[in-house]
């Protein structure tokens, strides 16, 4: 992983996230409760979640339409284990985007279908309030991390898509 995706991939949403766990805290933490924040933003991603989740189907469906010869004419001047080493390479960067996606939508399916109930019947009052207030701040940080980290994937995907066609269209 090269610095640059290291820094956009993990360093940005890390630090946003903690900026947005930080500012709730300070602002928010007592006249707002977490499961509806959650709930939320939920509702407000799920649906261009959905679109990116198909847009990253899509492209390994246009990818694995172009066949051997395709990859063969992209990676010109490479030997054959480097084209199957770049080929896997750019699978895997789609599938590592539908797995993140995949992972915030079951969070959302958790969240709707088990903490919000538990949070509106106040399951919660024999949790010691310190470590309460430690879970919900970790949950936060999750849900914006990974939604964070997935819009970055997203983007480097839409980035590869595009130099991948564009050597393709180049090389005809």
């Amino acid at each position: 992983m090269g610095l640059f995706r290291a820094f956009t991939e993990i360093v940005l949403p890390f630090s946003i996230s903690l900026l947005v766990v930080i500012l709730y805290f300070l602002f928010a933490f007592d006249s707002e409760s977490l499961a509806k924040r959650i709930t939320t933003i939920n509702s407000s991603i799920s649906t261009v979640i959905a679109i990116q989740v198909g847009f990253n189907i899509t492209s390994l469906a246009l990818i694995a339409s172009f066949g051997k010869q395709t990859a063969q004419q992209t990676f010109r001047s490479s030997t054959e284990d480097e084209r199957k080493t770049n080929m896997n390479q750019i699978i895997s960067s789609f599938v590592y985007g539908i797995t993140i996606y995949f992972i915030v939508l079951v969070l959302g399916v958790i969240h709707l279908t088990l903490l919000e109930p538990l949070s509106i019947a106040n399951a919660f009052t024999n949790i010691q309030i310190s470590y309460l207030n430690i879970l919900k701040l970790f949950y936060l940080f999750s849900w914006c991390f990974f939604i964070l980290h997935g819009f970055a994937v997203f983007l480097r995907n839409v980035i590869l898509i595009q130099l991948y066609l564009l050597v393709n269209v180049k090389n005809e």
